[in-house]
């Protein structure tokens, strides 16, 4: 059968004409499908992270997305989960924070949290980790891409190594104000250790008490105190008024331990001292360490023992906690109790470390970390504190000094702050500020 020309062109330009229809179709189908797609939410950025913990905290970013913008709210979690460990251990609650926004806002397309993890690791033979799976919240127009909707981040411990120059050491003028007062701790062996630096050891003001006298270095609540307290008057050679820190802790008056009058044994103003009190409950042997050197005692180091029995110092509970902070106010005493916050008056106080530990430290070993920080994660270590502004927040009115150590025993103050930067504690002295 012969098909004339003329037909065989139209035929040949309808089926043109049809594949071209055909083509447009297809592109318009797909554009129109892309526009009318469900919403994905999704983790943007590394589905796994390694950090290394020292000395300072470290925090990371998390990119919560969504593929195109809808008009209402999209709420989500990132919640713990555990398996994704890949057999390390959990990083314990206690030792980060997670915090930002818990949902993508109508007409936006992301949303920020961010994950905080503390300078303190439980022990440096452990892998730890931060598993978090994404998760929708509420109702929503929306899916969770289950592919992109995990993050691990791995922490490994580094070696703390304490800066010899901080931008930002905490001055008080007067009473440091820093306490705990829920430190409830059971420390039959201690070892109490602060670094300070103070303008001066007091001066007269009435007849029988001066601005200097009971001056808290340490205070624990009862009668477990380490305070600037003799000598009482100027009238001994060689040692500065209020000079000598004397240590109560025998549940019951008197009960003082105090340092031979000896010029060698006065701190000196100005300067940065050092002081470390160390208990044995074996043998109940107290020591008294002046600047790495131990201090001949007025009574014998077990005098504790002797006179109120193997229960003393309260029976070992250390109920509060205050460091140079003038909260000593010596029960049944309403004078005192009126005076307690006079004692420093305007003082200038640096105090850049304090350390408490539920072991009784040797000597030797308060000798070799007498110029340098120490590692949060030392064995013993019940409570560290360092008085910069990296370890500081403010919450309430109140400066808070976090723990080092992770244990929770943070100190707060109420009192003002001048913040001293580029300083260091590892010197002789550090200049005071201009007025």
């Amino acid at each position: 059968m012969r098909i004339s020309t003329k037909i065989l062109a139209l035929l040949l330009g309808g089926a043109v004409l049809v594949a071209g229809c055909e083509e447009k179709n297809t592109g318009n189908g797909k554009d129109e499908g892309n526009n009318g797609e469900q919403a994905v939410l999704f983790l943007d950025g590394s589905a796994s992270e390694t950090i290394e913990i020292g000395g300072e905290s470290q925090t990371k970013t998390l990119q919560v997305a969504l593929s195109k913008a809808l008009e209402e709210n999209c709420g989500f979690t990132l919640e713990v989960d555990e398996s994704l460990l890949g057999g390390r251990t959990l990083l314990p609650a206690n030792l980060y924070s997670l915090e930002g926004a818990d949902k993508i806002t109508a007409g936006a397309t992301s949303a920020e949290k961010t994950l905080t993890v503390k300078t303190h690791i439980v022990s440096e033979d452990t892998e730890y980790a931060l598993p978090l799976k994404l998760a929708k919240a509420g109702e929503g127009d929306f899916v969770v891409d289950e592919d992109k909707a995990s993050y691990v981040l791995v922490v490994k411990y580094a070696k703390y190594e304490a800066p010899d120059v901080t931008d930002g050491l905490a001055m008080f003028s007067g009473r440091s104000g820093l306490v705990n007062n829920a430190f409830n701790q059971e420390l039959r062996d201690f070892t109490l250790e602060v670094r300070f630096q103070i303008e001066n050891f007091g001066r007269n003001y009435s007849s029988d008490h001066t601005v200097g006298r009971n001056r808290d270095v340490f205070y624990f609540g009862g009668h477990v105190i380490a305070r600037f307290e003799d000598p009482n008057n100027s009238n001994t050679p060689g040692l500065t008024q209020h000079s000598q820190v004397q240590f109560q802790g025998g549940g019951a008056q008197p009960n003082c331990f105090n340092p031979a009058y000896r010029a060698e044994y006065s701190f000196e103003a100005e300067k940065w001292q050092h002081l470390a009190i160390t208990h044995n409950s074996e043998d109940g042997q107290i020591y008294m360490y002046m600047n790495g050197q131990r201090i001949e005692m007025e009574q014998n180091p077990g005098w504790f023992k002797d006179k109120f029995g193997a229960d003393n110092l309260d029976n070992y509970t250390f109920q509060k906690l205050s460091i140079m902070g003038g909260a000593f106010a010596m029960e049944g005493n309403v004078e005192h109790q009126l005076k307690a916050f006079d004692y420093w008056g305007d003082c200038k106080v640096l105090c850049s470390e304090a350390r408490i530990w539920s072991v009784a430290r040797s000597g030797q070993e308060i000798a070799d970390n007498l110029g340098k920080s120490v590692d949060p994660n030392s064995e013993g270590l019940v409570g560290y504190w360092n008085m910069t502004r990296h370890s500081a927040v403010e919450s309430d009115g109140k400066t808070i000094f976090r723990d080092l150590t992770g244990n929770g025993h943070d100190l707060e103050t109420t009192q003002a702050i001048t913040w001293i930067d580029n300083a260091s504690a590892f010197v002789e002295a550090t200049p005071w500020p201009a007025n």
